[in-house]
């Protein structure tokens, strides 16, 4: 019985420590601002991310995928979450990502900072590489086989853990 007391008294302790420490660090540790742009987004894109192994948008491929996205901010912070649809498998290594210093810019861009790797969704009124599906859309692609025009805003497939650097990435985002 002494024993089983004893042990409650240190875990308490212990439990009481770290709860002031952790209330010191927050007390006295100054955490950085985050970016905040004129003109910070706040609300919920939703959209579809596109993966084709071949390097472009339709390029014949043994791995293509989609997943629903889902970037939801709050001045201009927030996160990107992503869930897999259809295809050939998940090689994603993560599904959600932080966001930051997200910014509307001029009305016809997003930049956003993903996980520290800047991306700009350029504003696409009509979407001529898939015949209109994604007009009036926030796109970002790039694949090193993608012709000129299949290029739009800035993103990296090495923006996402898991994808080999050569694959083609596409992220649609439609405003709320």
């Amino acid at each position: 019985m002494r024993v089983e007391i004893k042990t409650v008294h240190i875990v308490i302790v212990i439990a009481a420590v770290i709860f002031a420490a952790g209330a010191w660090v927050w007390a006295f540790y100054e955490l950085p601002e985050p970016e905040v742009c004129e003109g910070s987004i706040s609300g919920t894109y939703l959209g579809s991310f596109y993966v084709n192994e071949a390097g472009s948008p339709k390029g014949d491929s043994n791995y293509t995928t989609t997943y629903i996205a889902n970037l939801t901010t709050m001045n201009g912070v927030g996160a990107l979450f992503l869930v897999y649809v259809s295809g050939d498998g998940d090689q994603l290594a993560k599904l959600m990502f932080n966001v930051s210093g997200c910014c509307a810019v001029e009305e016809d861009a997003i930049k956003l900072t993903l996980e520290g790797n800047d991306i700009t969704l350029d504003w696409i009124a009509e979407d001529l590489v898939w015949e209109g599906n994604y007009s009036n859309h926030f796109i970002a692609s790039w694949g090193p086989e993608a012709d000129p025009e299949e290029d739009r805003g800035s993103i990296l497939a090495l923006h996402f853990p898991g994808l080999a650097e050569d694959y083609y990435v596409e992220l649609r985002l439609e405003p709320p």
